[in-house]
């Protein structure tokens, strides 16, 4: 049904309600378009998405985390003075330049996503299809890359669409779950242009499932990385002792070195100015049973 609205001007424009059944109450006309819910929601959502892939890799051992199958294809595909200019730039931090970088992609593309997503629902599901099969082809491509590398992505993909739309629905004022009562299209509220307003939907819900799946996706992904750190082959690799040496070699004395030549580097390299060059985000999962 259509519903005359006035404006400014007292003009009467029409704002359309459509699919109220008889035995609901119509949806009042709200005029906030709720701008910041949109993004927000695509934000949410991807954030989840990941968290759980991050838990599914932790949970099985097999797999390998979806940004991290980026960050190797990404390594790999950049040309090789853009990575001597990160290298340059960025020293020994340069790839946690390259997740921040991934990360920052990822939450601006979540943010377009949610934000589209406002008129249609299938534009959001299509985005977030994008980024998982993004995710799968660079883990199924990768160095040693399988088929089944691309189920973390898929498991990101279903789980980000899931919290979507679960965020839209609030948004829009309908039922978070679907109920017999409530068949039939629900009530949603359009103005002059087709837009979406609203249908009526409590913020004090959205924030709630907003906050919820901010500290789901945060606790969720915490989770997933403490397993990748503490289970099957990174477990048994720390778990390996080294025996002591039956003839240990005798202790080096003070004055072994090159101290008459100021310019050469010392005998001993501290710790703490030792590192380790790869060319991977993370160190190869090698099983000590089968090496």
């Amino acid at each position: 049904m259509n519903a005359p609205d006035a404006d400014a001007d007292g003009q009467s424009t029409a704002v359309s309600i459509t699919g109220s059944p008889p035995h609901r109450p119509e949806a009042s006309v709200v005029t906030t378009k709720r701008g910041a819910q949109w993004p927000l929601s695509g934000l949410l959502a991807g954030a989840f998405g990941l968290a759980v892939a991050e838990l599914f890799v932790g949970v099985f051992d097999n797999f390998t985390s979806p940004i991290l199958s980026v960050g190797d294809k990404a390594i790999d595909l950049v040309p090789v003075p853009l990575k001597d200019f990160a290298i340059r730039t960025f020293g020994t931090r340069d790839k946690q330049a390259l997740l921040f970088g991934i990360f920052s992609a990822i939450a601006v593309f979540a943010l377009l996503v949610g934000f589209n997503g406002r008129r249609r629902p299938a534009l959001a599901v299509a985005g977030f299809g994008l980024f998982g099969v993004a995710g799968a082809t660079a883990a199924v491509t990768g160095r040693t890359g399988e088929s089944s590398d691309a189920v973390p992505s898929f498991v990101a993909i279903a789980a980000a669409i899931g919290v979507f739309l679960l965020l839209r629905r609030s948004i829009l004022g309908q039922p978070l779950l679907p109920r017999r009562s409530d068949r039939g299209p629900v009530p949603v509220v359009r103005d002059a242009g087709g837009t979406v307003v609203a249908g009526g939907g409590s913020r004090r819900q959205f924030l709630a499932l907003a906050g919820g799946a901010a500290v789901a996706a945060a606790g969720i992904g915490t989770i997933g990385r403490l397993l990748q750190n503490s289970a099957g082959a990174i477990a048994r690799r720390l778990a390996v002792v080294l025996p002591r040496a039956k003839q240990p070699l005798a202790v080096l004395p003070a004055s072994i070195g090159v101290a008459e030549l100021t310019t050469a580097n010392p005998f001993f390299t501290p710790n703490k100015d030792f590192y380790r060059i790869d060319t991977a985000l993370v160190v190869p999962k090698i099983d000590v049973d089968s090496w």
